[in-house]
């Protein structure tokens, strides 16, 4: 039976939704526009600074509207004072274009910048826009001394508890979300003493783009009551993306949770046990996997598992950024680090991913090549964790296929973790950060 408190809850949003269209505010625009994301930046009054930027990046289709988007990504960083931000845009402008893309970028920058009413006196009206990138750089870099970054979100939050505790986690995205999300959730509340329950708000709609994965291994699943639901709302706590989550590792008692938590610094201390449930519960799931491995051995040579993330990477995309979805280049690069006699087993998102692949992917002799099937998360990581190598993507479902697998001679390659990022997620330090051992590739600007 649908819970009270999730049942008011989506009720009230699609209200809301209903509404939205007589005040035109129904959906994302349909081309491609930085001037809210400018207007923002400049006036220091927008309420949310990601959201202008979210919508130019739905409109965005080219390449050079990618760039466009990453320094009005920097534009906001610059103007709120976020050093994390500021200066992982520097880093992952300079990763991704080359010098001439990047002037013209800075001379649109200021273009961009002096139709809007900048604030006098500002971080943005101080910097020098017309002599090109690198001299930007350095203003920003200058600039980033004084910038304090983003802090703590404060939370109103019942400061006593008259109840048992609980805590309750409200979980979404894909497989590599739900996992960083249980682990973390799963220590906070053995930390502070507490039942874990999960808030599946998130799933339980016609809508829904993803689907609750977690039930397919070995974790136990207790849905969270509307009592359960209800009571912890009173103590809510949602991360600060980009930001050392200092709540999670001290005993605060009963919460709510919303957040990612893309970290195993979160889980540490149970990694063990992660490392446990994260496996399929179906024993046959697991075969299945295992089965992918032996059938794309031929000869002597290592499997290679290699896992391209595509999806809303790609223009006109949620997550789009210039190096969001890799290129070929990375997968060939990274694949010539192994013997010419090696096999490789490659996975994404969907079928129609699995179908680009084939097409574009270019890792070499044919014979040598298999493919998934682009339809069954689960079975996709878990033959990744059995290959006896892996070439990872950017992206928590990656992530976990190169962290479970891991064992003794056991080779990673994954690429550079700024590279790979979207725009409105680049940070340093980074989130994600490869473990120690794994190797990392760097795609050279312009090549891709």
């Amino acid at each position: 039976r649908p819970l009270l408190i999730t049942r008011v809850e989506r009720k009230a949003k699609r209200l809301i939704h209903r509404v939205r269209p007589s005040t035109g505010r129904a959906g994302p625009p349909r081309a491609f526009d930085l001037k809210p994301v400018y207007s923002a930046a400049a006036s220091l009054r927008y309420p949310s600074r990601g959201a202008p930027l979210g919508d130019a990046l739905r409109g965005a289709t080219e390449p050079g509207q990618a760039i466009d988007a990453a320094f009005g990504a920097l534009a906001l960083a610059i103007a709120y004072g976020d050093r994390g931000r500021a200066e992982g845009l520097l880093a992952f402008l300079g990763l991704c274009y080359v010098s001439a893309d990047l002037d013209a970028g800075t001379a649109r920058m200021g273009r961009h910048l002096q139709e809007c009413d900048l604030v006098p006196g500002s971080r943005l009206a101080a910097l020098e826009y017309n002599a090109g990138w690198s001299v930007l750089m350095e203003g920003v870099r200058q600039q980033a001394v004084s910038m304090a970054g983003a802090g703590p979100r404060p939370e109103r939050r019942l400061g006593f508890e008259l109840l048992p505790r609980r805590v309750v986690l409200r979980i979404n995205g894909g497989l590599g979300n739900q996992l960083f999300q249980y682990a973390a959730a799963l220590a906070y509340a053995r930390r502070v003493g507490a039942p874990l329950r999960l808030d599946l708000f998130n799933y339980g709609q016609p809508t829904a783009e993803r689907e609750f994965l977690l039930g397919r291994l070995r974790v136990p699943i207790r849905r969270a009551s509307s009592f359960d639901v209800l009571s912890t709302r009173l103590r809510p706590h949602r991360e600060r993306w980009g930001v050392r989550d200092d709540f999670m590792f001290g005993d605060n008692g009963s919460a709510w949770l919303s957040g990612l938590w893309e970290d195993q610094a979160y889980f540490a201390e149970i990694a063990p046990l992660v490392r446990r449930r994260f496996r399929p519960r179906d024993e046959s799931t697991a075969e299945a996997s295992r089965d992918l491995v032996r059938r794309a051995r031929r000869g002597d040579g290592p499997v290679i598992g290699v896992h391209l993330r595509r999806g809303d990477r790609g223009p006109g995309g949620r997550a789009f950024s210039p190096f969001s979805s890799l290129p070929a280049r990375y997968y060939q690069q990274a694949a010539s680090r192994f013997p010419t006699d090696a096999n490789f087993l490659v996975f994404s998102d969907t079928p129609e991913d699995i179908a680009w692949c084939r097409e574009h992917l270019g890792l070499g002799d044919s014979a040598h090549v298999t493919f998934g099937e682009g339809r069954d998360p689960i079975l996709d990581m878990f033959a990744l964790t059995e290959c006896d190598h892996v070439i990872l993507s950017a992206g928590t479902f990656s992530w976990w296929a190169g962290y479970l697998g891991e064992r003794a001679g056991r080779r990673v390659i994954v690429p550079n973790p700024l590279q790979g990022l979207s725009v409105g997620r680049v940070m340093i330090p980074c989130p994600m950060p490869s473990q120690p051992g794994w190797e990392e590739v760097t795609i050279a600007p312009g090549d891709g």
